[in-house]
């Protein structure tokens, strides 16, 4: 959470953000509801408090829950548990 102060914009895992002091109610410009089907994998979108209205970054917000990028986060996903399962790997 160091780069925080040093960067516009950051999207942050929900392990990353939880390990780094962050609450995801009261700091992240956009969170993902919880449910069966984000339950694994949510992600934070946070910057700061001064930039949270801003055009550009609330474009970023509505393109990230485009369906390309559902797409290929899913794609990702899939590929992940694929090398998990089959190849006995992981992060």
């Amino acid at each position: 959470m160091r780069i925080l102060p040093d960067v516009d914009l950051a999207l942050i895992s929900n392990t990353v953000a939880l390990e780094g002091g962050l609450n995801v109610l009261k700091d992240a410009l956009y969170y993902e509801e919880v449910n069966e089907e984000t339950k694994e994998s949510i992600n934070i979108l946070a910057t700061k408090k001064s930039r949270v209205k801003e055009a550009k970054l609330l474009t970023l917000v509505e393109l990230y829950h485009s369906s390309t990028i559902e797409f290929y986060v899913n794609a990702l996903s899939l590929i992940r548990r694929w090398i998990e399962r089959f190849c006995g790997l992981s992060e």
